[in-house]
């Protein structure tokens, strides 16, 4: 359990966005193979996300930390995808 009060309240609110998150990508799909990629690439995110908050839970806290390079990396490759790639 994580007795520091802030990092409690944060880990709690973190836990909930990933819940919403979770709720908005079942069974979400697209047809076009960039929206594809791209939601998959943040499917990944939220599954490093979802560990990340477990190994949190269990007080692995340098395993947690070195989880965080693969999701801002998965997170960025989708917002890459979505907005930056060129259409080709």
């Amino acid at each position: 359990m994580i007795n520091e009060p802030a990092l409690a309240l944060r880990h709690q609110r973190s836990r909930e966005l990933n819940q919403r998150i979770a709720e908005m990508l079942v069974g979400l799909q697209h047809k076009q193979p960039r929206a594809d990629f791209a939601m998959r690439a943040a499917s990944l995110a939220h599954e490093h996300h979802s560990g990340f908050l477990r190994l949190m839970d269990s007080e692995h806290f340098a395993s947690a930390a070195a989880l965080l390079r693969p999701i801002v990396e998965a997170s960025m490759i989708a917002y890459w995808v979505s907005y930056a790639a060129s259409k080709e």
